[in-house]
């Protein structure tokens, strides 16, 4: 396993695991989810901008020539509210099904927090589906600690 800076040529197969994530997403944690939104013009359009822009990274993971998983994430504006404090966020991770439990997605994270750190991040942040546990007990031993809670309502 590999993990590398993506490049234009990464942006299908990177759609491709936005996809299965949107799916798995809608399946498992939230049917509002719109896993077509993955393979849109326009997620096309920001991963091509995303690569090219100093204040974004995506991250690829590539096993025998094929992408296994990805990383997207980006450099947050300092905020006005809060001192003392440059953000680093991570926007999407995911890594297929048959390669979880095997350090892709902390090789990821690694690989994401040594670059926030260069680009003068002193903390990182992301945000995660209170339903999904897996997800939440990776990010927790990580590091991560739960530091907001957003609320949603039908109406």
């Amino acid at each position: 396993m590999k993990i590398r800076e993506a490049t234009v040529e990464d942006v299908g197969d990177i759609q491709e695991l936005n996809h299965a994530l949107y799916l798995e997403t809608r399946e498992k944690h939230d049917d509002t989810f719109n896993p077509e939104w993955a393979k849109s013009e326009e997620t096309k359009e920001q991963y091509e901008s995303d690569i090219e822009s100093d204040d974004h990274i995506v991250l690829v993971s590539e096993d025998e020539g094929k992408l296994i998983g990805f990383l997207s994430g980006k450099m947050k504006k300092k905020p006005s509210h809060r001192t003392g404090v440059t953000l680093a966020k991570v926007d999407h991770l995911f890594v297929d099904m048959e390669h979880r439990g095997k350090g892709v997605g902390k090789a990821l994270m690694k690989e994401f927090e040594v670059w926030a750190k260069g680009k003068g991040a002193s903390r990182a942040l992301l945000y995660s589906m209170k339903k999904n546990q897996p997800a939440n007990d990776f990010y927790t031993s990580r590091g991560f600690e739960e530091s907001e809670t957003l609320f949603e309502k039908e109406l």
